[in-house]
């Protein structure tokens, strides 16, 4: 019986050996990279969502008034003086920059123009109302979260304007188009509200039929202009 112990004492310690011989070493485990910290992650959120803003404006604002009427049939003009304008106009834009960066600016939305004048040496007053369609572009500057400069920005308008003249018993109708070029500065406050003014020029013609003559007559005018918004950034 003791020749067995011997036996065993001996070949257990010679297994024990064989087996840690045998075995292969631990392939080495890959170090995970460290996750963002959650202060990192939320400014990332943050600046991405200020990305691509929707704002929606109410602008008001005045300009130049009719300056030359033409008689399309017999080709003779009329200057026109004492004109002044006005602007209603409700945007839907849709606004891609991030604070300190650049981007663009495009929407839409409805317009109502108006315009008068006098012929010179009298004091017959001829009013344009238009309405229709404003189409809108723009480069985009924007330094912080809050500010953004619209430089510059081009408005298209298209739509039917009415021609009324004092002392005429009726009104003309006619097409209108205008084009318009400005620069607007805008502040949007953490809340949405947001205020704005722009400084621009534009252009506008309208043809009518005057239903005495039949003769076609050319309004256009234009000028300078001054307008200020509010609205409201979702």
């Amino acid at each position: 019986m003791s020749s067995h112990f011997r036996v065993l004492a001996l070949l257990i310690p010679a297994l024990a050996v064989m087996a840690a011989e045998g075995d292969p070493a631990p392939a080495p485990v890959p170090e995970a990279e460290p996750a963002p910290a959650p202060a990192a992650r939320a400014e990332e959120k943050a600046d991405t969502s200020l990305l691509n803003n929707l704002d929606l404006r109410l602008t008001l604002g005045g300009g130049g008034g009719i300056s030359t009427v033409e008689n399309d049939d017999t080709d003779t003009e009329v200057d026109y003086e004492d004109g002044e304008g006005g602007t209603l106009a409700v945007h839907l834009i849709y606004l891609r920059a991030r604070p300190g960066g650049v981007g663009f600016a495009v929407g839409g939305g409805l317009f109502a123009h108006s315009y008068d004048g006098e012929p010179e040496g009298s004091d017959i007053t001829s009013t344009v109302n238009a309405t229709g369609i404003d189409i809108y572009a723009a480069f985009v500057w924007r330094p912080t979260r809050n500010w953004h400069f619209e430089l510059p920005a081009v408005v298209l308008s298209a739509g039917s304007a009415v021609v009324e003249t004092e002392g005429a018993e009726d009104s003309e109708t006619g097409g209108y188009a205008r084009f318009a070029g400005q620069l607007g500065a805008y502040y949007t406050f953490d809340f949405g509200l947001q205020l704005g003014l722009d400084i621009g020029a534009a252009g506008f013609g309208t043809t009518v039929e005057e239903k005495s003559t039949n003769d076609e007559y050319t309004f256009s005018g234009g000028g300078g202009y001054l307008n200020v918004s509010v609205g409201y950034r979702f």
